[in-house]
């Protein structure tokens, strides 16, 4: 009896087992068809967004105007409270940065800092909005979080309780961005019209910048008068 039991045990673990086996991989073959149906909707979304930035780029292509670097202002709005808003771009504080980055970096670094230090503390910049003139959620302000993510697990919400060390991390990165990143690619390979164009706001017979103030004023460094820009 014990005998017959142990073999119908057996038996059934057999039956079991392929059953088991059957189901793994009727598992699999599921997990392989979702992931080429997640595969297939993925690449026609990117090839979606492909057609849709083609068709973006091309059609502000179309509208761009060589536009005189002497006429171009800073935006009055993003750059709200800052004694250049309105100004003509000459005296956006990264035109004096770049033209000290040529001959001395460490100072230009500085120079940077104390200005982006000043606006991003000293003015409240990380409490008030960018359209309000300030810097909550702009780059200087993700990379801070990001690095207190990373170096202390922690979400940082009162700038005030910043790593001053993370900080200077920080905005040593934004400065090294705009000076290698921009400036020194423009005077290694010329400007190129690539990613979002500059886009500006026309003004009487002036331009007013909505967005590209750094490349323009790397180009102004340079010695270029005009540069082709997009109406807002």
């Amino acid at each position: 009896m014990t005998g017959g039991r142990g073999i119908a045990a057996r038996t059934l673990a057999r039956v079991m087992g392929r059953r088991d086996l059957s189901l793994t991989a009727d598992q699999s073959l599921r997990k392989q068809v979702t992931l080429v149906q997640q595969n297939t909707v993925a690449a026609r979304i990117r090839r979606a967004g492909g057609r849709l930035l083609r068709a973006m780029t091309s059609r502000w292509r179309r509208r761009l105007r060589a536009v005189p670097i002497e006429l171009m202002l800073c935006d009055n709005a993003g750059y709200k409270g800052q004694p250049f808003a309105g100004a003509p771009l000459s005296e956006f504080p990264m035109v004096k940065v770049f033209e000290l980055f040529q001959t001395d970096p460490a100072t230009a670094y500085a120079c940077f800092g104390e200005w982006i230090r000043g606006w991003f503390f000293g003015e409240r910049g990380w409490q008030t909005p960018k359209t309000e003139g300030g810097m909550a959620d702009g780059s200087l302000f993700r990379l801070i979080q990001q690095l207190h993510r990373e170096s202390k697990d922690l979400d940082l919400v009162d700038f005030n309780e910043a790593d001053p060390e993370l900080v200077d991390q920080a905005v040593r990165q934004r400065a090294e961005y705009y000076c290698n990143d921009v400036f020194e690619s423009i005077r290694r390979d010329g400007y190129k019209e690539v990613g979002a164009p500059i886009t500006y706001i026309r003004n009487g017979d002036r331009y007013l910048l909505k967005n590209g103030h750094h490349r323009a004023a790397a180009a102004l460094v340079l010695g270029y008068t005009r540069l082709r820009a997009c109406p807002f």
